[in-house]
């Protein structure tokens, strides 16, 4: 019998921490003491992410023989699975651009290989430390006065605003990707929005930045008072009569009123259920309900409620008494 099965080309296995940590012992990178703490670094700074993929199925087809004809059937095989796999994310792939563009010196694989060479040859007695690293910082030094302070490569032109001619750009800034409009000068800064959860750096659109709602954005009011949606430090948010309140899984630029509402509904009963007391005067004191049991809140510092008090039972001048008993924490420096 003779049979010809169709195959697909495979792209190159994807590292795991194991597979990555024994490629750079291959390549001289780093040391044994070095590769847990690169790991965990190109992982912490979102350079990679760790996952794993379901796959999907296709088919082929297989051609084979009989003493008088040829057949044909079609097989069905699974593709594309990943289990714990690292994948680059876009803040990994413009750092590298950006780094390959502009220090090539230290980007050499072999860059470790060469710098523990001079080493060796500094404790062997054969080279001054000082000459060593003047060495080395002789090269590398103009690289740094020669490399721009905003990347080229973090940054990408996607087309014109149409109301105002502004350029519009996709960019790298401290807490992710966003869409720049305007180049900003001394009178106009320049105006930004998030980019939203699925969408990269390479693959982002002039259409999605123009129509992507300007943050913050007024959601409506509730009780008299406005419902704005945001996007902080920590992710997505709602502010509400002077309180914020975080979204989890909701998006700032899509998020109803009525979802707003469940959402600050939802944490003003769990504010409630961990306030036991609030006394009112100066200055406020609060008996609330924290994760390690019951404590006193008063003028931005906590105090441990003994253990043979009854809580329910505490009144203003006893949570005064237990503060004034409760020992001032040293300040004394190390």
């Amino acid at each position: 019998e003779i049979a010809a099965t169709q195959r697909y080309s495979r792209h190159t296995p994807r590292y795991t921490e194991a597979s990555l940590v024994k490629k750079l012992e291959e390549l001289g990178i780093g040391r044994p003491s070095t590769y847990a703490p690169t790991i965990s670094t190109i992982l912490n700074r979102n350079y990679v992410e760790k996952k794993s993929l379901d796959g999907n199925k296709r088919d082929y087809e297989v051609l084979y023989t009989t003493p008088d004809r040829v057949l044909e059937k079609v097989e069905t095989e699974n593709y594309g699975a990943d289990k714990n796999k690292l994948f680059p994310t876009d803040t990994g792939r413009v750092v590298t651009d950006f780094l390959l563009e502009h220090y090539s010196l230290i980007m050499d694989y072999q860059f470790t290989a060469k710098a523990e060479e001079g080493f060796d040859e500094v404790a062997r007695g054969e080279v001054q430390w000082q000459d060593s690293i003047k060495t080395f910082y002789d090269t590398f030094h103009p690289l740094i006065e020669q490399a721009p302070t905003e990347s080229r490569a973090a940054s990408r032109l996607l087309g014109h605003e149409p109301e105002t001619g502004e350029p519009v750009y996709v960019k790298l800034a401290r807490y992710g990707f966003v869409f720049q409009f305007g180049d900003g000068d001394e009178e106009n800064k320049p105006r930004f929005k998030r980019i939203p959860d699925g969408v990269g750096f390479y693959n982002a659109t002039l259409d999605i930045a123009l129509n992507l709602p300007w943050l913050p954005r007024v959601v409506g009011t509730y009780k008299d008072k406005e419902v704005k949606a945001n996007v902080g430090m920590y992710g997505p948010y709602v502010q509400w009569n002077s309180a914020f309140y975080s979204l989890k899984e909701l998006s700032a630029e899509e998020i109803t009123l009525n979802e707003a509402i469940e959402v600050i509904v939802q944490k003003e009963e769990e504010k409630s259920k961990a306030q036991i007391h609030l006394f009112e005067g100066e200055p406020v004191i609060e008996v609330l309900n924290g994760r390690y049991g019951p404590y006193i809140k008063s003028a931005k510092k906590n105090y441990k409620i003994p253990k043979e008090v009854d809580v329910e039972s505490l009144d203003r001048a006893a949570c005064e008494e237990i503060i004034k008993n409760t020992p001032q924490k040293s300040t004394r420096k190390r």
